[in-house]
């Protein structure tokens, strides 16, 4: 089924979408803009990596295993094994998936796909930015040198307004694609580029445009402060 911008269907999406609060869109964009610096932390630093039966179901699937393998040898009180005390195992924080990269990447939990700048909090998403990762840091100085350059921009224009709302639906979209979740969309997916860094060079300097915007210079040198 072919679908236009027009359709009734494609405007309820785009209203329901750009009426969630702008913070949302900032933790969106941002993960969508972060850059693994693949250092190995967030897999051997844990406190804990939460295994929900869709995530159980997609390791079984990646390790060849069944689903009550997987859950009898590495799933307690609904985390990973080893990644925290309420969780048996090694308890030193690392996943036992992880040797020298993930052993099941493309099966690895929703909390991982998230990981670090998209969080849930009692069922409602909080942004949160790690300490330890040197790829939100780097993240993070983007944004802050940027607004140093920056710092008093004007007013979107009536044209600059629709791109940033296009940018937020693309990082909507990036993400949901990241989780799984992107067949729910179905062909209006299709009406927006595909969050591609490398193609689409300007969506990284509209990004850290967006958050310049979104983040205090206060709440930016009080993080990169603390990373000294």
């Amino acid at each position: 089924m072919k679908i236009k911008m027009d359709h009734p269907a494609v405007r309820d999406f785009c209203t329901k979408l750009l009426q969630r609060p702008v913070e949302i869109s900032a933790m969106e964009i941002s993960q969508s803009l972060f850059k693994c610096q693949r250092c190995g932390g967030c897999c051997t630093k844990m406190n804990g990596i939460s295994a929900q039966k869709d995530d159980v179901k997609k390791m079984a699937k990646e390790l060849k295993h069944s689903y009550n393998w997987v859950m009898s040898n590495y799933v307690k009180n609904g985390l990973i094994r080893g990644t925290s005390e309420s969780s048996p195992g090694a308890a030193d924080g690392r996943c036992p998936f992880y040797k020298e990269g993930c052993t099941v990447y493309k099966g690895r939990p929703i909390v991982c796909r998230l990981f670090p700048l998209i969080n849930f909090e009692n069922g409602k998403l909080k942004p949160h930015w790690y300490d330890d990762c040197p790829g939100t840091r780097e993240l993070i100085q983007k944004i802050y040198d940027y607004k140093m350059k920056h710092p008093e921009l004007p007013e979107y224009s009536r044209e600059e307004i629709a791109a940033v709302n296009a940018l937020r639906i693309m990082a909507h979209l990036n993400i949901m694609e990241g989780i799984g979740q992107i067949k729910r969309y179905g062909p209006i997916k299709k009406l927006w580029p595909k969050w591609d860094l490398d193609a689409h060079h300007g969506i990284e300097d509209a990004g850290i445009d967006f958050l310049s915007r979104s983040i205090s210079v206060e709440n930016l040198e009080k993080f990169l402060e603390e990373k000294k």
